[in-house]
């Protein structure tokens, strides 16, 4: 099993897509919590795993 993986201290424009916050905050996620998310789903889209990534958007 792979260990958590703490998205608070990832940073960078690559690591969080601003537009995917944006929409995540539309759909009722405060700004931290719409963060998380999109930086948990741009790791899972670098590693291959975009449907797993876009299944909740």
């Amino acid at each position: 099993m792979e260990p958590e993986r703490n998205y608070f201290n990832i940073k960078g424009p690559e690591e969080i897509n601003r537009e995917m916050v944006d929409e995540l905050m539309a759909g009722g996620m405060t700004k931290e919590e719409a963060e998380k998310e999109a930086a948990r789903r741009m790791d899972l889209r670098k590693r291959g795993m975009r449907e797993e990534a876009d299944k909740n958007l």
